[in-house]
């Protein structure tokens, strides 16, 4: 009996290890991935009780055929540097500068987490996917500033080689 409990314990530490190795291998492989300049392509907000107004939504839909429109700026290059900073840049429609977010960031499984500096203090935790030149990020923020994560965010980019 006690021979059978040791190798049942040990069957279950050993099947853990594999799992944490396999989520460690995931977290490489998302981290290499996301190292260069990414650019939005796509974005879909649901702010929920908007503004701090219950029972109100605003919703926020954005692709590269209404992006400049809808969101009023041109799409933001987030840059991912291998020392595990970032920066996103933010240019008017007219191509100057209103605002670059720097920070750092990292990923646990397959969350990014990015802690943002400047020019305010925040943490995003954001669901990430990628496939190839495309990543989707989800998850709660505070989009509309209102003091509540109660947003729901969707966002796709695409990696931008210069060459």
């Amino acid at each position: 009996m006690m021979k059978r409990l040791a190798l049942f314990v040990m069957t279950i530490l050993v099947g853990c290890g594999a799992q944490k190795s396999e989520v460690k291998s995931e977290e490489s492989s998302m981290i290499h991935a996301l190292i260069g300049e990414w650019r939005n392509t796509r974005l879909k907000v649901t702010m929920n009780s908007f503004k701090g107004l219950p029972d109100s939504t605003m919703i926020i839909e954005a692709d590269t055929t209404n992006w400049e429109e809808v969101v009023r700026m041109k799409p933001i290059s987030t840059f991912f540097d291998q020392d595990n900073t970032y920066h996103s840049d933010h240019y008017s429609v007219s191509d100057s500068l209103l605002f670059s977010a720097s920070g750092t960031w990292s990923v646990s499984n397959d969350t990014l987490i990015m802690k943002q500096t400047s020019p305010n203090t925040a943490t995003y935790r954001l669901k990430t996917q990628i496939n190839n030149d495309k990543v989707t990020f989800s998850g709660k923020l505070d989009f509309d500033e209102d003091g509540a994560e109660d947003d729901d965010y969707y966002g796709e980019q695409r990696k931008y080689d210069k060459d």
